[in-house]
């Protein structure tokens, strides 16, 4: 744990949550903490071919319903990915959240060689700590091209087809989970995107712009990370902090913040 004499006094504005806390959830020194050792120890290596990356999930706002903050935040998340060939990405997505009970599996593959896009199909799974029906939900997602339009179908255990939204045939298709490798690209993109959200949702008209460096010293370190904010038609903004690996190591949502932790790559 980081003594609180190596902190930095304060959080940028885009991820300062601490007064969302009640005295017993020190939000600032849970973030602090998991950052130490991701910032403070070098990059992660990664391979050519194959990136791992854990972060952990901090509530952003606590009510107090339970008598301090989890040590280990709300959940965790981990996004592994391995290249296929020399233009596809193969992509899969552990998340659990223990707020909510769910456990979120995301497996897919995106195209990088032109511009990146999902690639159809898809496959998600869902189990929640529901009872009967709701304790699970598994689909399976495809993009049919119809003329100027494409469109996303998600098809149920059950055989019953459920239509998730269309958007130009010109459009990039990006799962929100494939920013974790393509904020700097798609920053400097124009034209906007399409985002589909957890593989299920899809949201058009998203574009990233670019926020200024985030300067502190942690435990003896200069840290220089970059800000970019991803915004869109549906979504609430979101604020993604990279290292100078161009590796996600905060990004700041409505609801939670990850952040990443000790460990990473394969």
């Amino acid at each position: 744990m980081i003594e609180t004499k190596k902190m930095p006094e304060n959080l940028h504005w885009s991820v300062d949550y601490a007064y969302h806390h009640s005295s017993n959830g020190d939000f600032r020194k849970q973030l602090w903490s998991c950052l130490e050792k991701s910032l403070c120890d070098g990059n992660i290596r990664c391979s050519l071919s194959e990136k791992k990356h854990h972060y952990t999930i901090l509530p952003n706002f606590w009510n107090g319903y339970q008598p301090s903050l989890p040590d280990q935040g709300i959940g965790q998340a981990t996004v592994h990915r391995n290249q296929e060939s020399q233009s596809i990405w193969h992509y899969n997505i552990y998340c659990d959240n223990i707020s909510n009970g769910e456990e979120m599996r995301l497996d897919f593959r995106a195209q990088t060689n032109v511009q990146p896009t999902i690639v159809d199909k898809w496959h998600v799974h869902v189990k929640s700590h529901a009872d009967g029906i709701y304790d699970r939900f598994d689909c399976i997602g495809s993009i049919t091209n119809n003329g100027d339009q494409k469109q996303i179908s998600l098809e149920m255990r059950t055989g019953l087809v459920i239509p998730a939204g269309e958007v130009s045939s010109s459009s990039s298709i990006i799962c929100d989970w494939m920013l974790f490798d393509w904020i700097p690209t798609l920053a400097q993109e124009s034209a906007a995107w399409a985002m589909l959200e957890d593989l299920q949702r899809l949201k058009p008209n998203h574009h990233i712009c670019r926020l200024e460096d985030w300067e502190f010293e942690l435990d003896g370190h200069e840290i220089c990370l970059r800000g970019y904010s991803v915004y869109g038609q549906g979504t609430e903004v979101s604020y993604w902090w990279l290292n100078e690996a161009n590796e996600v190591v905060l990004i700041s949502k409505t609801f939670s913040t990850y952040v990443l932790t000790k460990g990473g790559c394969v």
